[in-house]
């Protein structure tokens, strides 16, 4: 679709890493964030209108506009509701013209907590950056934090946005580095969708190097973020796991960490790892966060889903129980 648009002169604003073997409906289904999110919203605020096949049959249909207030919009049990109210069969989603000028920019910080600043006054200021990629886990920038800044758009509003953010940043000890820098992020930023479909059970089981991995991606409140970090961090020396990458993606709120742990032969290293990662997420969720913000919950977090909702997970088990009482859509995906 996006090379489709791309020929027109549009562009389908979800630009998730997975672009080359992501779906559309896939994407609904689990309300996915993409790169250029900064502007152009989540997945889910994409969509305009939904038409999908209920569990008894019945086809339900949404109306394509942007904005109602006659009732319950249904669309909403279909974005993020990972297949498990109805099966999408057809998406009405809004496109966008294709950019005038786009802006990259990469800005090195000396610590995590430097580069956060300049982020949450960036966005203080009110701009909307396409992207905010920041992150301390590259080999090359040992020691360091590098901020992956984009700005699109019309010229004359690119300029103004792009001239505050690089002042704001200047101000707060960035260092810009190599345009070429920029570049490589933005031209690579799909790459490791391939390499990741094919082992995607490398989530879960041992790497080629005997180390397990794991992410977390969590959104948080923004005076809660680097407590957080912090806290996770403790956590995350005591329990013997390694911290490879924290980072921010798209808004100051959103906040990622890699893990890994060796293979020590005991067969113990991956217990440690979800534990450690259960451990993680029950403090997200105790300081008013949320456990996760693109991927969705599926069966892996399922358990966590009571804490994350309260009442409100049985509400989604009600609604659940009526349109699907033999439970054949996902049975065991999001605590279902």
């Amino acid at each position: 679709m996006e090379k489709r648009l791309n020929e027109e002169g549009f562009i389908l604003g979800h630009d998730p890493w997975t672009l080359p073997v992501a779906t559309i409906g896939g994407a609904i289904s689990t309300n996915s964030l993409g790169y250029r999110g900064g502007i152009y919203g989540s997945m889910g605020e994409q969509v305009l209108g939904l038409e999908a096949v209920l569990p008894n049959g019945e086809v339900l249909r949404t109306r394509s506009v942007p904005k109602s207030s006659a009732g319950i919009n249904l669309k909403f049990l279909l974005i993020g509701g990972e297949g498990c109210f109805g099966i999408i069969t057809e998406a009405t989603v809004r496109i966008f013209p294709a950019p005038e000028k786009r802006t990259l920019h990469a800005i090195l910080f000396e610590s995590f907590e430097q580069g956060y600043g300049a982020i949450q006054r960036i966005f203080r200021q009110g701009l909307r950056p396409a992207v905010v990629d920041f992150g301390d886990g590259g080999d090359e920038f040992r020691g360091g934090a590098v901020l992956y800044l984009a700005f699109e758009g019309n010229q004359e509003t690119v300029a103004a946005e792009e001239k505050i953010a690089l002042s704001i940043c200047d101000r707060d000890g960035g260092s810009r580095l190599l345009q070429e820098e920029a570049e490589r992020f933005w031209r690579d930023r799909h790459i490791i969708a391939r390499r990741f479909m094919q082992n995607r059970r490398q989530r879960r089981e041992r790497g080629s190097d005997g180390i397990y991995r794991d992410w977390i991606h969590v959104a948080l409140p923004g005076s809660k973020v680097l407590p957080f970090r912090k806290a996770a961090i403790e956590i995350i020396e005591r329990r013997g796991v390694h911290l490879q990458e924290s980072g921010l993606w798209i808004q100051p709120e959103l906040f990622s960490m890699r893990l890994g742990i060796e293979d020590e032969g005991d067969n113990k290293a991956q217990l440690v790892l979800e534990e450690t990662v259960d451990e993680l997420l029950r403090l997200v969720q105790s300081m008013g966060g949320s456990m996760e913000y693109t991927h969705g919950v599926g069966v892996k977090l399922a358990h966590h889903m009571e804490k994350e909702h309260g009442y409100g997970l049985e509400v989604m088990r009600q609604i659940k129980k009526v349109l699907d009482p033999n439970n054949i859509m996902n049975p065991g995906k999001m605590g279902f």
